[in-house]
């Protein structure tokens, strides 16, 4: 039996394995009763560093299928041409290439493709889809199976191609000479014969055919969002402006300054096919964004346009080893800090020069040839990390989101220093876009209360509604949690619609060292699947299935949003957060425990403003100063807030 799963119709990707699938189906009719085989089309390995994979074949078989080898191969360092080519089961990563003859070059096994007049080495990608797929399916509990990796140059014909032992095959190649490279270079010898198989020590096809064909499915909050990016609600003459000057969207949280990065990007991928990079600061928003755009079909590939997003510090550091400053060490911040202090020495005295930089771009286009670049958070980045981003890029093709309010790291860069003013353009952002209007009432209310003058947030006529539930004690206790996850779904929300903050008093390693949250303990244990966003291994790779609650720490809330938002002994998470605080370098009028204040509330605020329709506050009890500032706002909106005091 033959079959194919998944690819989008009208793709590339599906074409080439109904290609594949008549191939096989011509060749090995006399033994398809024994074989099963399945083309899966369009693979995503999520939270991989390679994500899309054009074809993987899976080929189980139920006897021997024995092909007459028609090339050599090597045993001990020997060549030899054995009796027979046994085939026990397969799994290949192919990646399909449709260049023609002039925009493919060869040197020695490796394969270079042109894409935007640049040559980009195919045979690196297709090495890290192996390792993807390998690493993907490990991460969904599985034992791989020997994966080989195969490119398909269908604009090449055999006698194109050069010598081997590679793993290139042409347009006019027959599914045996695919199975014969494939056992080339993954088979071995067993007495006269020479065999392959793939499941021999992993897990079956049948296992990995399940894993490869879910797919992701959007919830209620999803699609909206992808319509929200989708659709031209920005100025056109904002959108036109981007990629002639640097752009910065200042706003507050709530006003929607990363869908709007994410709106500005999409336009220019789908109407000027272009390559955009997103730099944001936490790992969990930077999985959620990966995984929106793979809801939206963006391709992750060296192709001629897409969207990638990375986290910044990850995409600094990797900069800054290709560089020859390495930021490795047992204490990573130090040695991250001094690597970015001997890189910018370097371009200060010119040794590190724009050619080096041009170099460096032109040999690693997939990370480093963009044509616009989008940077969340822009307020936390430190001076060091923008001298070496607009190092590698022209500050004409940037557009920054700007929070307004400093948090994370201390000093408000400028990103504007020494542009004229027809060098840049400042855009205004200051209506409410995610909250409903009770919760942007709720916030104005809670900002006054914590002497914050300058934070106001005017709430959307369109969203109406909104609720706030403050619990003193213990809200998994009560009947409350599982009403609005049933209110939530009756919505049309999934559970990946929701999200649980908790502080880091709630974190703890378990036996096997990995980070959990007693919170999502609490919730595995009332039968609700979460993604464990807590541990670093977790969050790097967004989750795959919709059916699953997000439980985040606090501070890797910024930038995330949900329908039903529960925050988890709040009051708690201010004690713990106001020890990281640090008088500011400058020389402030300010007095210290003002300053202190100020930093809690400002922090607080990101919090308030992650919900959509329902924000939950539990709090461990009433007496502490933000507690009873959040009291007093809900006891002066009693049509939006409800006071839960357990017995």
């Amino acid at each position: 039996m033959i079959g194919i799963v998944g690819g989008k119709e009208g793709s590339a990707e599906l074409e080439a394995a109904h290609e594949l699938a008549t191939k096989i189906g011509a060749e090995w009719q006399d033994v398809q009763p024994d074989i099963d085989v399945t083309i899966i089309a369009g693979v995503q390995c999520h939270g991989q560093r390679v994500r899309d994979l054009d074809l993987v074949v899976l080929i189980r078989t139920n006897k021997d299928i024995a092909l007459e080898p028609l090339l050599n191969f090597q045993a001990n360092g020997r060549e030899l041409k054995p009796k027979r080519l046994l085939i026990r089961g397969l799994c290949l990563a192919i990646e399909v290439k449709d260049h023609p003859q002039n925009r493919i070059h060869f040197d020695g096994p490796q394969a270079y493709v042109a894409y935007r007049q640049k040559w980009h080495n195919a045979s690196t990608q297709s090495e890290e889809q192996h390792v993807s797929l390998r690493n993907f399916l490990s991460s969904r509990g599985l034992k791989p199976p020997f994966v080989t990796n195969l490119l398909w140059l269908r604009g090449l014909r055999q006698n194109q191609l050069p010598p081997r032992p590679h793993n290139f095959l042409g347009g006019n190649a027959t599914w045996e000479l695919f199975a014969n490279a494939a056992a080339q270079l993954s088979g071995h010898r067993v007495g006269a014969d020479w065999v392959i198989d793939s499941f021999s020590n992993g897990s079956s096809p049948d296992e990995v055919k399940r894993v490869l064909a879910a797919r992701l499915e959007p919830g209620a909050l999803d699609r909206s969002r992808m319509e929200h990016i989708s659709a031209q609600l920005l100025p056109d003459d904002l959108a036109d402006s981007v990629g002639s000057r640097l752009l910065m969207l200042r706003g507050r949280g709530g006003t929607g300054k990363t869908m709007a990065l994410l709106q500005l990007a999409w336009r220019a991928y789908q109407e000027r096919g272009e390559r955009c990079l997103l730099l944001t600061y936490n790992r969990v928003l930077a999985a959620d964004l990966c995984r929106l755009l793979a809801l939206l079909h963006v391709p992750d590939d060296i192709a001629a346009e897409s969207i990638q997003v990375k986290t910044i510090v990850g995409y600094i550091s990797h900069l800054l080893t290709r560089l020859g400053f390495s930021a490795k060490g047992d204490d990573f911040n130090t040695a991250y800090a001094a690597a970015k202090e001997a890189a910018i020495e370097y371009l200060d005295q010119g040794v590190l020069t724009s050619d080096d930089i041009e170099t460096l771009r032109s040999d690693y286009p997939n990370d480093y040839d963009f044509d616009l670049i989008f940077v969340d958070e822009g307020q936390d980045w430190p001076d060091d990390e923008v001298r070496l981003l607009t190092a590698m890029f022209p500050r004409s093709v940037m557009s920054v989101a700007d929070g307004v309010d400093q948090f994370v790291r201390s000093g408000r860069p400028d990103w504007r220093k020494g542009l004229g003013r027809s060098g840049y353009r400042v855009s205004s952002l200051k209506q409410s876009l995610r909250l409903k209007a009770g919760l942007t009432r709720f916030a104005n209310r809670v900002a006054a209360g914590f002497g914050l003058e300058d934070w106001h947030l005017e709430p959307s006529g369109e969203l109406a509604g909104g609720r706030v539930e403050i619990v003193i004690g213990n809200y998994l206790g009560l009947a409350l949690n599982d009403d609005l996850l049933a209110q939530s779904r009756a919505a049309g929300n999934k559970s990946i619609d929701n999200l649980f903050c908790v502080p880091p008093s709630d974190v703890y390693l378990d036996n096997r060292g990995e980070r959990r949250s007693r919170v999502g303990d609490q919730l595995l244990e009332s039968g609700f699947p979460i993604w464990n966003a807590v541990s670093p291994s977790e969050r790097t790779n967004y989750p795959s299935s919709a059916d699953v609650l997000r439980v985040v720490q606090y501070e890797s809330s910024r930038g995330a949003e949900g329908w039903l938002v529960v925050a988890f002994r709040l009051d708690r998470f201010c004690d713990e957060k106001v020890r990281s605080w640090r008088p500011p370098g400058n020389q402030s009028l300010i007095e210290p425990e003002q300053s202190r204040r100020l930093f809690l509330a400002r922090w607080l605020m990101i919090v308030l403003t992650r919900a959509l329709d329902t924000l939950v506050i539990e709090l461990t009890g009433d007496n502490h100063w933000v507690s009873q500032i959040l009291l007093e706002a809900g006891a002066e909106l009693p049509d939006i807030v409800t006071i839960n005091r357990p017995s």
